[in-house]
């Protein structure tokens, strides 16, 4: 983020409502690898914890036992993808993120990606991107949104579900009304969820992103668009309108 943790949204929130937290955001994660640390930090008994004070600075970071009792996920784009070396955890981002007729990469689109990766690697995943569809990356991370939203359902825990840019999605959400195949030596029809479902269970995926919502009221944003201090406070405002209105 282009704004300093304590000047983030997530850090905004919990001041506002005089609460610890943690911030799990990584520079160019993944979808994948927010339902991969979601589901750690919540299983695990120790977790980190940090709280600020009303002046924006850290008060405290510790390592304790702790119970979720509210979480807040941010969807980033589906032009993301994980992966490991060794025992890293990596990722790698689609660049020039155009598609062609049949949703597939443009052929000038490419990876940006750690400059230590061996040629091989680097090999492997400029082919590799060349097979991953609007279609198929779209329904990768609506399998994951549903995998947390159930996860959290099954803890009893409260959360709410943004995406960083609207545009990754709501171009695309007609691509769920497709007819979908599994296909081994021969192809049969695949059960799959349509976009009027999908809605249903992920009705976040209609509104606005955080991008957008920083662009509808003219608001700065910085390298990579990323927005600055006051589109996180911009945001903070719409989650914590958003807890007022589901449970205060």
């Amino acid at each position: 983020m282009d704004a300093r943790d304590v000047d983030a949204f997530p850090s905004l929130v919990a001041l506002d409502l005089d609460q610890e937290f943690y911030n799990h955001a990584k520079i160019g994660g993944t979808n994948e690898r927010i339902q991969r640390t979601t589901q750690n930090y919540i299983l695990r008994s120790r977790k980190e914890i940090q709280k600020n004070d009303r002046k924006g600075s850290l008060i405290s970071r510790s390592s304790k036992t702790a119970k979720v009792d509210f979480a807040i996920i941010m969807w980033t784009g589906i032009n993301r993808l994980e992966f490991m070396t060794e025992t890293k955890w990596k990722n790698a981002t689609w660049r020039k993120y155009e598609l062609n007729a049949e949703y597939l990469p443009t052929n000038d689109s490419y990876i940006l990606k750690d400059k230590d990766l061996d040629e091989d690697i680097d090999h492997h995943l400029n082919g590799y991107i060349k097979t991953r569809s609007a279609m198929f990356c779209l329904k990768w991370t609506i399998s994951y949104m549903l995998a947390t939203k159930y996860f959290f359902k099954a803890h009893n825990i409260p959360y709410l579900f943004y995406t960083f840019s609207s545009q990754h999605y709501k171009p695309l959400l007609h691509l769920l009304d497709e007819k979908y195949y599994e296909e081994a030596n021969f192809a049969w029809p695949s059960y799959e969820m349509d976009k009027k479902e999908v809605l249903k269970e992920l009705p976040f995926l209609k509104r606005d992103g955080f991008l957008e919502i920083c662009k509808k009221d003219s608001l700065p944003t910085g390298k990579k668009d990323h927005p600055l201090e006051s589109g996180h406070k911009r945001m903070t405002e719409v989650i914590l309108g958003d807890i007022k209105d589901k449970w205060l």
